[in-house]
């Protein structure tokens, strides 16, 4: 439960810091640049979800979903570099 509360710390001042980006308040055209870095946003809430199930599922011996998460979480990893 430990290892889960730091990133549910971290997912809360993620989403509180980005909240108006998150929320697709565009102005009244859409700049690119503005899509990407909301989809980069949402790239890293997917991470930091992947990494907090990690820790309960973890916790609680189910290592078949804990092995799935993995993979989900180096993926989550991979698309937000490259976005």
């Amino acid at each position: 439960m430990i290892y889960s509360s730091a990133g549910v710390l971290a997912l809360l001042i993620h989403l509180i810091i980005n909240y108006d980006v998150l929320r697709k308040s565009f102005s009244k055209e859409p700049v690119p640049a503005h899509r990407s870095y909301r989809a980069f946003l949402f790239s890293v809430t997917v991470y930091y979800v992947t990494d907090i199930l990690w820790g309960f599922f973890y916790e609680r011996g189910l290592i078949a979903l804990t092995s799935a998460d993995t993979a989900l979480y180096f993926a989550s990893m991979a698309l937000s570099i490259l976005l």
